[in-house]
């Protein structure tokens, strides 16, 4: 029995991986919003990029919800880094410390929410874990959308 604790433990840790979001509202498109999603690694960790090199290892990807009112647009991913592991004797693509997704969309008018989720995969130099998958949920403030303009005064 006490050969899976540490096995165990090393699952509470990847909690210490932390997702936020924030929906930035456009200044010049009306009902065009940007969804960014930030996740803060701790040190020694990574997760995989988006188009990892080896096919056994999980990419990371946002994929928002498909729904009636919204269009949403290609999610951006950042470069990944190239990295060399011990386990591995090809080079790697991955994410350390903190790294942003975007993606864009455009709102209709009655949207009161959107979500997407979030799949990652967690390694240290030695081992990789199994991927999670995260539900991130936004709440849209529909007076947001638009843009208004100051009438012109002559």
């Amino acid at each position: 029995m006490l050969f899976f604790l540490p096995c165990l433990a090393s699952f509470h840790f990847l909690e210490d991986v932390k997702v936020a979001d924030k929906v930035v509202y456009s200044s010049e498109n009306e009902r065009e919003i940007r969804w960014d999603i930030y996740i803060e690694l701790p040190d020694l960790w990574h997760i995989n990029g988006n188009e990892p090199l080896d096919d056994f290892l999980i990419p990371t990807e946002f994929s928002p919800k498909k729904r009636e009112g919204v269009s949403w647009a290609k999610t951006f991913y950042p470069e990944p880094e190239r990295m060399f592991l011990a386990w591995s004797d090809d080079e790697l693509l991955v994410y350390e410390h903190e790294l942003v997704l975007s993606v864009k969309a455009y709102i209709e008018e009655g949207v009161k929410e959107i979500e997407g989720e979030l799949v990652y995969q967690v390694c240290t130099d030695k081992v990789c874990y199994p991927p999670k998958k995260t539900l991130i949920e936004a709440e849209i403030d529909q007076k947001r959308l638009f843009v208004y303009e100051e009438p012109v005064v002559e």
